[in-house]
């Protein structure tokens, strides 16, 4: 059996998608982050035999556990940087798993086929990578633990994805890529989403919402940007 996990953080304003929001603004920026979460779990609700999300910090899965439809199995997060949290995911999943996938909510568009190619992947190598533009990866599998990829690793940072690379090869881990995705972190993602979400023919219902809630933050992000020139000129504003 195979499994697909979601890594995901509670939204809470001023803590999630910190980049996108000094564009938007904290609140539009976490309730966006929130339709990626909802978003991701209805997308993925049928792939992989078994699923689960993996939220942060564990006082919130209540909030979890109501979004979560009974396909998805919830549990909270090991403590540590990024690197325990993936390899917690790891060792846990592949004792009742022959391999496992996992996923951020960073990529709301991210396509199916793409998670399911990274499953048929695993059945040669040991590990899967789906690298993102920014210079680390949207997704990684495993079948066997090689969680010596993320022993002291700096993350959020454009080496991540060579650093991985570098490291399976030297720790004797087969590793094959998927072609690049793109995680939204900033304005210019947002951007990027929204042409993606335009040239859908038949968007689903989920996925029409996001698209709403994607103009209403390119919205927000000009109103943003108008108020910051109107208080550059006046200091009084």
């Amino acid at each position: 059996m195979n499994h697909l996990g979601v890594l995901s953080k509670y939204w809470l304003p001023g803590t999630v998608k910190t980049r996108l929001a000094k564009s938007i603004g904290p609140v539009n920026a976490a309730g966006l982050y929130r339709n990626f979460v909802d978003l991701t779990l209805q997308r993925f609700s049928k792939t992989a035999d078994t699923r689960s999300i993996w939220c942060w910090p564990a006082d919130r899965q209540s909030e979890f556990d109501q979004m979560a439809s009974p396909d998805w199995q919830v549990h909270a997060q090991l403590d540590g940087d990024l690197g325990d949290k993936m390899c917690g995911y790891f060792k846990s999943t592949l004792t009742c798993h022959s391999c496992a996938v996992l996923i951020g909510s960073d990529t709301p568009n991210l396509p199916v086929r793409l998670v399911e190619r990274a499953f048929d992947i695993l059945d040669t190598v040991d590990v899967v990578i789906g690298p993102s533009e920014d210079g680390g990866y949207y997704l990684i599998g495993m079948r066997t633990d090689a969680c010596d990829l993320f022993r002291e690793m700096i993350w959020s940072t454009p080496q991540v994805l060579d650093l991985t690379i570098e490291r399976a090869k030297t720790g004797g881990h087969s590793c094959r890529l998927l072609e690049p995705w793109r995680d939204i972190d900033t304005l210019d993602d947002l951007i990027w989403l929204e042409h993606q979400l335009n040239e859908l023919e038949s968007p689903d219902a989920a996925t029409q919402v996001l698209h709403r809630k994607v103009q209403a933050a390119l919205t927000a992000a000009k109103s943003e940007s108008t108020g910051d020139r109107h208080s550059a000129r006046d200091p009084a504003t």
